[in-house]
């Protein structure tokens, strides 16, 4: 492993360590339904994947979450609704990543090829 891959990883440990006793302070989470909104039509991929997330994370939580199809704008419509909630975490967003992040990175060991690369 890099030594800076390590040192991120081992600093994100530490925090969430520290960070555990405060979380452990509030109130128990969640203790009203949550909203899961879906930036995508109601019936397609995106949606049922959401709706069976939310059927298992609904008995661990033992809340109910509340799933909207909010389509339009690619997704637009539905991510801009929930970046425009209240950050208290009772607002959540279900959707694919992007698929600029499907692709592999590319080596920087590899040469290029020319004839290759079309």
């Amino acid at each position: 492993m890099k030594p800076r891959l390590l040192a991120v990883a081992v600093l994100s440990f530490v925090s969430l360590l520290t960070l555990s006793g405060a979380i452990q302070a509030q109130s128990t989470y969640p203790d009203r339904p949550i909203r899961m909104i879906i930036p995508f039509a109601a019936g397609g991929a995106t949606d049922l994947h959401g709706r069976m997330l939310a059927a298992r994370l609904q008995p661990l939580l033992k809340q109910t979450i509340i799933v909207e199809a909010k389509a339009g704008a690619s997704g637009i419509i539905g991510t801009q609704e929930v970046l425009r909630s209240k950050p208290d975490g009772y607002t959540i967003c279900c959707r694919p990543p992007p698929r600029s992040s499907w692709r592999r990175p590319e080596s920087r060991s590899r040469p290029t090829i020319p004839s290759r690369t079309w």
